[in-house]
């Protein structure tokens, strides 16, 4: 067992993604162009919801590794500090 505490994602680390309900609509209008979602039989506004989901997974992570090591680097939705 690790003697690391737990960094767990909060209000500084988590991501929230201006313009989210577009974002969704766009990726999924995408999907939908380039017929991406019939291999998988699921609906195009699903994949985005997931698509979208994953992004701000990724940068939650990051932010919160960045404060782990005290190192800021740069972000996906823009520069910001820790």
């Amino acid at each position: 067992m690790s003697d690391q505490p737990k960094v767990v994602p909060n209000d500084e680390t988590h991501v929230f993604i201006r313009n989210r309900k577009q974002l969704v609509s766009d990726i999924a209008s995408a999907l939908n162009k380039n017929c991406a979602e019939n291999e998988s039989d699921t609906p195009d506004f699903i994949l985005a919801e997931y698509l979208v989901g994953c992004l701000e997974s990724y940068e939650t992570c990051k932010r919160a590794n960045e404060r782990w090591y005290g190192v800021p680097g740069p972000s996906i939705f823009g520069n910001r500090t820790l």
